[in-house]
């Protein structure tokens, strides 16, 4: 073979492909046999998972309102960014005031009565600032 000749030159043979799928299948057959034979303990997996009677817990993770219709907001305040605080430091004040009186912006939040008072106090004590009119109803679902 010369050194110029980097080409393949069974390519079309189907003893390669049949070498390809065995080397494949082999792989895999040792590295579940290396994995299966070692330590049960998982040294990334979380410490529940190490046990077997613990079942992992349950993580709330809602992605629509219908999981949130009952959900309660915070029970104190949150708080927000005092203006001379470190996250607004390099922050264009005069830009987000010219928005701030240029542009109107109405929040029309939906509740139901059994909520409507813990969702009005949340929306108020956090995204709710960044409204010019805020608009709750409320109806029976």
């Amino acid at each position: 073979m010369k050194i110029t000749d980097l080409g393949v030159r069974n390519h079309g043979h189907p003893r390669t492909l049949v070498t390809l799928i065995f080397g494949t299948v082999l792989g895999f057959m040792f590295a579940t046999f290396i994995t299966s034979s070692t330590s049960n303990r998982a040294p990334w997996l979380p410490e529940y998972y190490h046990s077997k009677d613990a079942a992992p817990p349950i993580v709330s993770d809602p992605h629509t309102g219908h999981d949130l219709r009952d959900a309660a907001g915070p029970e104190q305040d949150v708080g927000f960014h005092g203006e001379h605080e470190e996250a607004h430091a390099h922050e264009n004040s005069s830009l987000a005031s010219q928005l701030y009186r240029e542009v109107r912006v109405l929040c029309w939040i939906m509740t139901n009565p059994s909520n409507h008072k813990k969702k009005a106090l949340h929306v108020k004590r956090t995204w709710g600032s960044r409204c010019n009119k805020l608009v709750f109803m409320s109806s029976t679902a």
